[in-house]
């Protein structure tokens, strides 16, 4: 078996992007005022922030190649981890997406009521 890996610029933006979504996701859980639903996806999204690259690599363990071809190679023969996976990043990036907007939204609206206030 001939084992490679991704270079360590991936790793670092990967990781990097992954810890701003862990971050983001504590921030918003930790404010007072949020609706429920939004307090479970939270939790959802810390989840898989946690299992999600686990899982990932404990089934690129016995692999040929990089992790790429391998989940290329694995989702092609439709196996489950796969779709979990896939699944998984899916759901950080657009929730990650999503608490952005809404920071983004709430700020734009504190500036603004500041500016009305003055």
């Amino acid at each position: 078996m001939i084992f490679s890996s991704l270079p360590g610029w991936f790793w670092a933006i990967y990781y990097g992007c992954l810890l701003i979504a862990f971050s983001l996701s504590c921030v918003y859980f930790s404010q007072k005022k949020k609706q429920r639903t939004s307090m479970i996806g939270s939790i959802i999204n810390i989840c898989c922030i946690l299992f999600v690259p686990v899982f990932s690599a404990l089934n690129s363990i016995a692999r040929e190649g990089n992790e790429w071809d391998h989940f290329k190679l694995s989702f092609s023969q439709g196996e489950s981890w796969t779709f979990y996976t896939l699944g998984g990043h899916i759901y950080i990036l657009v929730w990650t997406l999503l608490l952005i907007w809404l920071l983004f939204c709430l700020f734009k609206r504190k500036i603004m009521k500041s500016s009305v206030k003055e």
